[in-house]
């Protein structure tokens, strides 16, 4: 069934929650407006929701892996408390310039290259060509497109920094847009276009 292969790959920080730059204390995790209600319509239009997180401060020795597990346990409950199940979490740990030799790589997984949005379409058995990758910087926009989904870019978090720089950008997103509600509605929109 077409819907079962669809999903919409989300970026964390600026598109989900406040991207307060390293973020990982559990209780400075805050819900952007409108998350809930785009994650909603999604899930009631039988969207698969991904979130795609680089987190390079594992690498550069900033927190663990564990307190990037304990954050994502926070936002799993604070989504759940707004009737929101998220089907999966991928996030890279790599930066190649980083203090933790462990993870201080040059990785196929860290956005803007498309490594865990490959994992995850393979884990998931998702056709790219029907998915959507929505977040607040061009490095999320262009890993979508390498990946062959339609990529959003949200004005949330970084997104407006990143349209004042639009004149130098290599790739361009599919759809410009202020939330991720309003994404919501196009991403429906456009699949509907496809299906018919």
């Amino acid at each position: 069934m077409i819907r079962n292969k669809r999903a919409v790959f989300l970026d964390r920080d600026g598109t989900i929650n406040e991207d307060l730059d390293y973020v990982i204390d559990p209780s400075h995790f805050k819900l952007l407006d409108k998350v809930l209600d785009g994650m909603r319509l999604l899930q009631q239009n039988y969207f698969k929701i991904i979130v795609i997180s680089n987190q390079s401060g594992v690498s550069r020795g900033y927190f663990t892996i564990h307190q990037v597990d304990n954050f994502h346990r926070k936002m799993r409950d604070e989504l759940k408390k707004g009737g929101i199940e998220v089907d999966g979490i991928y996030f890279c740990p790599h930066y190649k310039n980083g203090k933790v030799k462990e993870y201080a790589i040059d990785c196929l997984c860290r956005k803007p290259n498309p490594g865990l949005i490959l994992q995850a379409a393979n884990d998931f058995q998702l056709d790219l060509k029907r998915c959507f990758m929505v977040g607040d910087k061009i490095l999320d926009v262009e890993a979508g497109i390498k990946a062959g989904c339609k990529s959003i870019l949200v004005l949330t978090g970084k997104g407006k920094e990143e349209l004042k720089n639009r004149k130098a950008w290599e790739i361009h997103p599919h759809y410009i847009t202020r939330d991720l509600l309003d994404a919501a509605y196009w991403i429906i929109k456009t699949s509907y276009n496809q299906d018919v």
